[in-house]
Protein backbone atom coordinates (compact mmCIF):
# COMPACT_ATOMS: atom_id res chain seq x y z
CA UNK A 1 0.00 0.00 0.00
CA UNK A 2 3.03 2.26 -0.01
CA UNK A 3 3.72 4.38 -3.05
CA UNK A 4 7.39 4.88 -3.80
CA UNK A 5 9.82 5.67 -6.59
CA UNK A 6 10.76 2.67 -8.75
CA UNK A 7 14.41 3.74 -8.75
CA UNK A 8 14.47 4.11 -4.97
CA UNK A 9 12.81 0.71 -4.53
CA UNK A 10 15.33 -0.99 -6.83
CA UNK A 11 18.29 0.74 -5.18
CA UNK A 12 17.23 -0.35 -1.69
CA UNK A 13 15.95 -3.87 -2.42
CA UNK A 14 12.29 -3.01 -1.95
CA UNK A 15 10.89 -4.26 -5.26
CA UNK A 16 9.68 -7.64 -3.98
CA UNK A 17 7.13 -7.70 -1.13
CA UNK A 18 8.29 -8.63 2.36
CA UNK A 19 6.46 -10.56 5.05
CA UNK A 20 3.76 -8.51 6.77
CA UNK A 21 4.76 -10.22 10.02
CA UNK A 22 7.77 -7.91 10.24
CA UNK A 23 10.37 -10.63 9.86
CA UNK A 24 13.79 -9.47 8.75
CA UNK A 25 15.26 -6.02 8.32
CA UNK A 26 15.79 -3.88 5.25
CA UNK A 27 16.58 -0.29 4.36
CA UNK A 28 13.03 0.23 3.09
CA UNK A 29 11.51 -0.99 6.36
CA UNK A 30 13.26 1.80 8.31
CA UNK A 31 13.38 4.60 5.70
CA UNK A 32 10.33 6.14 4.07
CA UNK A 33 9.86 7.15 0.44
CA UNK A 34 6.31 8.47 0.18
CA UNK A 35 4.54 11.08 -1.90
CA UNK A 36 1.66 12.13 0.35
CA UNK A 37 0.82 15.16 2.50
CA UNK A 38 2.71 13.76 5.51
CA UNK A 39 6.23 12.41 5.92
CA UNK A 40 7.62 9.96 8.43
CA UNK A 41 9.56 11.53 11.30
CA UNK A 42 10.15 8.47 13.47
CA UNK A 43 8.94 4.94 14.05
CA UNK A 44 9.25 2.73 17.10
CA UNK A 45 7.58 -0.60 16.27
CA UNK A 46 4.65 -1.35 18.60
CA UNK A 47 5.21 1.99 20.40
CA UNK A 48 4.47 4.92 18.07
CA UNK A 49 4.87 6.30 14.57
CA UNK A 50 5.20 10.07 14.06
CA UNK A 51 4.38 12.00 10.86
CA UNK A 52 4.64 15.70 10.05
CA UNK A 53 3.47 17.82 7.13
CA UNK A 54 5.37 17.15 3.90
CA UNK A 55 5.80 20.66 2.49
CA UNK A 56 7.16 19.16 -0.74
CA UNK A 57 3.87 17.36 -1.44
CA UNK A 58 2.45 18.22 -4.86
CA UNK A 59 -0.98 18.95 -3.31
CA UNK A 60 0.38 21.81 -1.22
CA UNK A 61 1.98 23.23 -4.34
CA UNK A 62 -1.50 23.10 -5.93
CA UNK A 63 -2.98 25.08 -3.02
CA UNK A 64 -4.36 22.28 -0.83
CA UNK A 65 -3.97 22.74 2.93
CA UNK A 66 -4.51 20.77 6.13
CA UNK A 67 -5.27 21.85 9.69
CA UNK A 68 -3.14 18.96 10.99
CA UNK A 69 0.61 19.53 11.25
CA UNK A 70 1.71 16.45 13.21
CA UNK A 71 0.24 12.96 13.58
CA UNK A 72 1.29 10.41 16.21
CA UNK A 73 -0.07 6.87 15.81
CA UNK A 74 0.09 5.00 19.11
CA UNK A 75 -1.04 1.36 18.93
CA UNK A 76 -3.08 0.42 21.99
CA UNK A 77 -4.15 -3.22 21.80
CA UNK A 78 -6.28 -3.32 24.97
CA UNK A 79 -9.83 -2.07 24.38
CA UNK A 80 -10.17 -0.77 27.94
CA UNK A 81 -6.84 1.08 27.82
CA UNK A 82 -7.64 2.56 24.38
CA UNK A 83 -11.03 3.88 25.55
CA UNK A 84 -9.52 5.24 28.78
CA UNK A 85 -6.81 7.05 26.78
CA UNK A 86 -9.49 8.65 24.58
CA UNK A 87 -11.76 9.67 27.46
CA UNK A 88 -8.84 11.16 29.42
CA UNK A 89 -7.60 13.18 26.44
CA UNK A 90 -4.31 11.29 26.10
CA UNK A 91 -5.25 10.50 22.47
CA UNK A 92 -7.46 12.53 20.13
CA UNK A 93 -9.08 9.63 18.33
CA UNK A 94 -9.21 5.86 18.66
CA UNK A 95 -10.27 2.85 16.60
CA UNK A 96 -11.91 0.52 17.16
CA UNK A 97 -14.22 1.49 19.98
CA UNK A 98 -15.98 -1.56 21.44
CA UNK A 99 -19.77 -1.50 21.03
CA UNK A 100 -20.29 -1.53 24.81
CA UNK A 101 -18.24 1.70 25.14
CA UNK A 102 -19.78 3.70 22.28
CA UNK A 103 -22.47 5.41 24.38
CA UNK A 104 -19.91 6.35 27.07
CA UNK A 105 -17.58 7.87 24.45
CA UNK A 106 -20.46 9.70 22.74
CA UNK A 107 -21.83 11.19 25.97
CA UNK A 108 -18.43 12.22 27.35
CA UNK A 109 -17.98 16.02 27.25
CA UNK A 110 -14.72 15.93 25.29
CA UNK A 111 -15.45 13.14 22.80
CA UNK A 112 -18.00 12.03 20.24
CA UNK A 113 -18.56 9.02 18.02
CA UNK A 114 -18.36 9.21 14.25
CA UNK A 115 -20.34 6.20 13.05
CA UNK A 116 -21.14 5.00 9.55
CA UNK A 117 -21.28 1.96 7.32
CA UNK A 118 -18.03 0.11 6.70
CA UNK A 119 -16.79 -0.83 3.26
CA UNK A 120 -16.07 -4.52 3.65
CA UNK A 121 -17.26 -7.95 2.63
CA UNK A 122 -18.03 -10.68 5.14
CA UNK A 123 -18.83 -14.17 3.94
CA UNK A 124 -18.94 -17.76 5.06
CA UNK A 125 -17.00 -19.93 2.60
CA UNK A 126 -18.02 -23.58 2.35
Amino acid sequence: WLIMSKGWAEEHGAVNPESAAGEGESYARRHANGTGPFKLVSREADVKTVFEVNKDWWGFKAGERTNVTRVVFTPISSDATRVAALLSGNVHMAYPIPVQDMRRVDTNAGTSMLVGPEVRTIYLGM
